[in-house]
């Protein structure tokens, strides 16, 4: 009678070791759950159901309750549904450095224009070699200190690696993305600066800013879609479709325009005005003035006509400047996509124009030439390449404060501040197609900047 539960409990027991004592008073010793070849606890009539031995070991709960029973209560929130950590207050300066950055960077890119506007009788060549000069001459003591804090910091504190972290590129992907930022810095500075000086000497900067800032965008967003897989939504495509507008009525030459000077006409004829006051004379008596009147004719013609293949060369020339900025601007935004620093691309943007640009100067012109000229131009066009190397920086400061639309509507500025300038400062005429083209212009940039995430494109 005493010995038939001994052949059970060795059955139900047999994978739980010799020093189990099993308890034969329990009535669900056939219990599927004791069954379980998991079972090595020690003690199963313990209550203790959090145990962490019990949890891990014993098959006698579901999943459901072992990993509740591993979990923390109460269960932290999923983390794509965590709440974002309150932002700390800031003091009205504070919320003002980021709209002061912005558009103190439009109000220094429209100076640097008025820079280059000035020295449109100068080589093109030479002016762009001197507008990418800063970006060398200033960048490169500031990255050398960088990278030695950087290399003393990492002797001296050292980090565990971070499994979180983004992998990093490999080298040979690193050195091929940096080829092409390269290639496409050549033709910046070499097609894209050199155009954009071509064009202010031929059209002036009222009309030049906003042909080139409108073909920037939309090329810019052409190509970003073609390389970078981007996508266009139907805001940005009307977008464009306006800017595209205003780009060919700012390109279309009017019968006001074709009765201006070009830029660079009007320099020099200010100039000899300056040097030598030219007298009035009457014209002999007893001649008649038919003949005079005929020639001052035929002459107006010819330059009428002149002026009118000036404004659509000039034209092209802002047009072919705002596809090379585009090309660059992507070039630099795959860059920084790939971890690559925005100071690092700017310092070879700059040696390239300064090892480029300066090596054709000297071969096309000659040292001679590039001595003789004045000491007022050298001046202008070293205010132009530090003012767009400051704009730089403080964008990059409006950019890290606020949001890119309200960037884009600031930067949106630099249109109207090189319109004004071109009719203050240089006198350029106020016509039609400039009224109409700097309206379209401005809307395409508003519809632009008001949902779109369109970024802006920093010009060298």
């Amino acid at each position: 009678m005493s010995s038939q539960p001994k052949p059970l409990a060795n059955h139900n027991h047999q994978a739980s070791g010799p020093s189990h004592q099993p308890d034969l008073s329990s009535p669900d010793l056939s219990s599927p759950d004791l069954s379980s070849p998991d079972l090595s606890s020690p003690d199963l009539s313990s209550p203790d159901l959090s145990s962490p031995d019990l949890s891990l070991t014993a098959g006698t709960t579901s999943a459901e309750n072992a990993d509740a029973a591993d979990q923390p209560w109460p269960p932290p929130p999923p983390r794509d549904q965590t709440l974002p950590r309150p932002r700390p207050v800031l003091s009205p300066w504070q919320q003002a450095i980021g709209p002061l950055c912005g558009l103190l960077s439009a109000i220094l890119y429209t100076a640097s224009n008025i820079g280059l506007r000035q020295c449109v009788d100068v080589n093109p060549y030479v002016v762009s070699a001197m507008k990418a000069t800063p970006n060398l001459v200033l960048l490169t003591p500031w990255i050398v200190m960088h990278w030695a804090w950087k290399q003393q910091s990492s002797h001296t504190h050292s980090r565990p690696a971070n499994p979180a972290k983004r992998a990093t590129p490999s080298a040979r992907h690193t050195r091929t993305r940096l080829i092409d930022f390269t290639v496409a810095a050549i033709f910046a500075q070499f097609l894209g600066n050199v155009a954009f000086q071509k064009a202010l000497e031929l059209i002036g900067i009222s009309t030049v800013v906003p042909i080139t800032l409108g073909t920037i965008i939309v090329c810019g967003a052409i190509l970003g879609v073609v390389i970078l897989k981007e996508s266009i939504g139907l805001r940005k495509l009307i977008a464009m479709l306006t800017l595209i507008t205003a780009v060919v009525v700012l390109a279309i030459p009017s019968q006001d325009s074709m009765d201006s000077q070009s830029p660079a006409e009007a320099k020099r004829q200010l100039a000899a005005t300056d040097q030598a006051s030219i007298a009035a004379e009457p014209s002999p008596s007893g001649l008649s003035n038919d003949s005079t009147v005929t020639e001052s004719a035929s002459v107006g013609s010819a330059a009428s006509s002149k002026r009118a293949w000036q404004i659509i060369f000039g034209s092209g020339w802002a047009i072919l400047s705002g596809l090379t900025y585009a090309y660059f601007g992507v070039a630099m935004r795959r860059s920084l996509r790939d971890g690559i620093g925005s100071t690092t691309l700017m310092l070879i943007s700059g040696a390239v124009g300064v090892g480029l640009l300066w090596g054709y100067s000297l071969i096309q012109l000659g040292l001679i030439q590039i001595s003789e000229i004045h000491a007022r131009s050298w001046l202008w066009m070293s205010f132009a390449g530090l003012c767009n190397f400051i704009a730089f920086i403080t964008l990059t400061a409006s950019l890290k404060r606020l949001p890119l639309v309200a960037v884009n509507l600031i930067n949106a500025s630099q249109v109207a501040l090189a319109a004004t300038a071109g009719v203050i400062l240089f006198s350029e005429p106020i016509t039609v197609t400039l009224v109409v083209g700097l309206v379209l212009t401005l809307t395409g940039l508003m519809i632009l900047a008001r949902r779109t995430r369109a970024s802006i494109v920093v010009t060298d």
